[in-house]
């Protein structure tokens, strides 16, 4: 069988038939390679580790743009004065984003 017809989640089918003599016989029909997984095992936790600060600067920068614009929108040169409130509030809310319990798990 063609496996591009099967989602990614399907690993085996296989079809029970019944020969001549009554007894019940598994036929496997179509089975999906075992993929590889890229990258060095030892590598993982750092990795995991500089993607979870990445995710954390993004929100942060997220959050701090939000304030920046809405700042801005109160009051003449609001993001200026508003300056240390929105980064400290926009830093608080990037380092919530960071699981140190799961930063170096196995």
């Amino acid at each position: 069988m063609d496996a591009t017809n099967f989602s990614k989640a399907v690993r085996r089918i296989t079809v029970l038939r019944a020969d001549a003599s009554g007894e019940i016989t598994p036929i496997e029909v179509f089975k999906r390679k075992a993929t590889r997984k890229k990258g060095t095992r030892i590598l993982g936790p750092v990795e995991r580790a500089t993607r979870q600060v990445a995710e954390a600067h993004a929100r942060a920068a997220s959050s701090y743009l939000g304030r920046h614009a809405s700042s801005n929108a109160k009051r003449k040169d609001g993001w200026l004065r508003d300056l240390n409130v929105n980064l400290m509030r926009a830093t608080r809310k990037g380092s919530k984003a960071i699981k140190v319990n799961r930063l170096f798990s196995y």
